[in-house]
Formats: structure tokens, C-alpha cells, sequence
């Protein structure tokens, strides 16, 4: 499917889970966790740092007043794009969203995941 139309799918999506809000604490982390999944089986890799905090609570407001996706929209076109700070998507190495946690193993350069 297009971009296009991606977009006004994990919107229309994210409004509805949003609306769950079945946390007290964590429902975005959960949210973009989620997405991220959906994103990565149509191969694809969300930047979720191309949207700000206080634009996504704009849409969330916006989206569960009129009951629909579409006020997510905007801000989720950019979200697909490259990372708007120039910095490289995250190494597929190190940032695995699928069926494989992190492991010592398959992170590159280190030796331990506790301090």
C-alpha cells in the first residue's frame, strides 16, 4: 500500500488504541511499541522523534473529541519519513523490532546489558 494510505490506517489505529487507554502509566510507550510492529511487517521504520510530545497530545485531544484517526495524520506522514535530525534510523543491529530481543549477542561492541 502507499504511504498514503498507511498513514490513514496506523492513524484511524492509533486513535482507537488510544481511546482503550487500558494503562495508568505507559500507554504511548505501548502505542508506538505496537505501531513500530505494524510499521516493520510493511517494511517500514517509524521515527517517532520527527513528532513532538506536546503535537502528539494535540491530536490525541482532537482525534478523541471528533472520534476518528485523522488529526493523527499529519504528524504520522512525518513519522514515516527519515529522522528529520539528520541522524541515521537506528542500526538494525542494536534496535530489533520483531520476534528477537537485544541479546548480548547481537548487539555489536557490548559485553554486558546490566551495570
Amino acid at each position: 500500500m502507499s504511504d498514503e494510505v498507511f498513514v490513514e490506517h496506523i492513524a484511524e489505529l492509533l486513535a482507537r488504541i488510544n481511546d482503550l487507554h487500558p494503562f495508568r502509566e505507559g500507554n504511548g510507550r505501548a502505542q508506538r511499541a505496537f505501531l513500530d510492529q505494524v510499521a516493520n511487517k510493511s517494511g517500514r521504520t517509524l521515527s517517532w522523534r520527527n513528532a513532538s510530545e506536546s503535537e502528539n497530545r494535540i491530536a490525541s485531544i482532537q482525534s478523541a473529541k471528533i472520534g476518528s484517526g485523522k488529526p493523527f495524520e499529519h504528524m504520522l506522514a512525518r513519522v514515516i519519513e527519515l529522522p528529520l535530525d539528520g541522524l541515521s534510523p537506528f542500526d538494525d543491529d542494536v534496535y530489533i523490532v520483531g520476534d528477537q530481543p537485544p541479546t548480548v549477542t547481537n548487539i555489536p561492541n557490548v559485553t554486558s546489558l546490566t551495570t
